[in-house]
């Protein structure tokens, strides 16, 4: 496998946007009106900018009415789709992930679906590739967002991953992570947020990184999604990109 050729990537879709329902009314938060559009335009306008042919949508529950949804959109791009649910019962990212590893190909990308990214896609799999390690994180100094860092890097390693305020982080997480399908292995089948199995495999020194300069846009509570619901009105895509 080359790493000239761009993986496949599983978008993290099923968030329901608790904390948006008053803006917009959609079961899935990737359906939110910003801007002059709906999120998943951005969003998919923005994997078409990353270089991304193949995509997997990882959404909570089977529906014909939500896949038609997606469709409405996808079939605009030349995009290769699929979707993969959750089931009834919720399981976490991570468990999510387990769930429905048999269909998941050898290794792969994960993004969020509340999330436009702006980094080098080839020079990512192309550090990934060469470190023979299991996963790959891409990172950003915390001083570059307004983000929480989450990330303790030192030593051009990441050595810690928390959610939990510490004064020795220094990086965040982009949001763009490469797995080997091989790094869910022998996980049992529960309910387990991504971040553990990120924690977990940082612990056994199998995670490699990237390091992003220019910063990413989000939109999964008020305040981000204020702000770039803001810039998305005056702003296209493009002009961020090249921000």
């Amino acid at each position: 496998m080359s790493y000239k050729t761009v993986l496949p990537l599983l978008v993290l879709a099923g968030g329901e946007g608790t904390r948006l329902k008053k803006i917009g009314n959609s079961d899935l938060k990737i359906f939110t009106p910003i801007g002059n559009r709906l999120f998943i335009e951005e969003y998919l306008d923005n994997l078409k900018r990353l270089g991304f042919k193949e995509i997997i949508f990882l959404i909570h529950e089977e529906s014909e009415l939500t896949t038609k949804k997606f469709q409405e959109y996808l079939n605009s791009y030349d995009f290769k789709f699929s979707f993969l649910f959750d089931g009834k019962k919720r399981m976490g990212t991570g468990g999510a992930i387990i769930n429905n590893l048999d269909n998941l190909p050898d290794i792969f990308w994960i993004m969020y679906g509340d999330t436009l990214l702006n980094f080098n896609v080839l020079e990512a799999q192309k550090a990934f590739f060469e470190s023979k390690k299991d996963s790959l994180m891409t990172i950003i100094p915390k001083n570059l967002v307004e983000e929480k860092a989450n990330i303790e890097f030192k030593n051009n390693e990441i050595i810690n991953y928390s959610k939990k305020s510490s004064v020795q982080k220094n990086y965040v997480d982009y949001g763009g992570l490469i797995f080997k399908k091989s790094a869910f292995y022998n996980l049992e089948n529960e309910y387990v947020d991504l971040d553990k199995i990120i924690k977990r495999l940082i612990d056994k020194k199998s995670v490699y990184h990237l390091k992003v300069l220019k910063r990413f846009y989000e939109m999964g509570n008020i305040k981000s999604y204020k702000t770039l619901d803001n810039l998305l009105k005056h702003k296209k895509l493009e002009q961020l990109w090249d921000e």
